[in-house]
């Protein structure tokens, strides 16, 4: 390896280890607000993802592969939608219809402030689905062998 091939890993690598913090911290914002702002579930895990994936293309895919195993992006693929449909069946054994939020009584909160729980509990199950399904399909996208294959 000659020393400037070096020199500008050396480059991409400390600019993903600065930049990876802050596109999680602007994904959990983007995913935190997103009942009240635009953005949400599906932004939010895509941008959470591509901060994954700026840190596998700067160091290495084995090492993304590592920390998010087939076995944890299965569970956060599946998460959203179960999460998602037993809200909605909250909703529908309170009296209400499938993801009417203000009707499910929760302790000390207002039917108003119900439904920014209940979003957003919809919203962050979006978000990890998401997370899961991108960083799934990159990971399927650059080949290689899996814990599970």
């Amino acid at each position: 390896m000659k020393a400037e091939d070096i020199f500008k890993d050396l480059i991409v690598r400390t600019v993903a280890r600065l930049m990876v913090p802050f596109i999680l911290l602007f994904g959990l914002y983007v995913l935190l607000h997103g009942h009240a702002s635009p953005g949400g579930g599906f932004q939010a895990g895509v941008i959470i993802a591509a901060g994954f994936i700026l840190m596998s293309l700067a160091f290495n895919m084995d090492e993304l592969k590592r920390r998010v195993p087939l076995t944890f992006r299965l569970i956060t693929g599946s998460f959203g939608p179960i999460n998602y449909v037993v809200i909605g069946i909250a909703c529908i054994l309170s009296g209400g219809y499938f993801l009417q939020y203000g009707v499910v009584p929760l302790p000390s909160l207002a039917p108003a402030d119900v439904s920014a729980v209940l979003i957003s509990a919809v919203e962050i199950g979006i978000g990890i689905t998401v997370l899961g399904m991108v960083t799934g399909m990159i990971l399927s996208m650059t080949g290689g062998s899996d814990d599970h294959t």
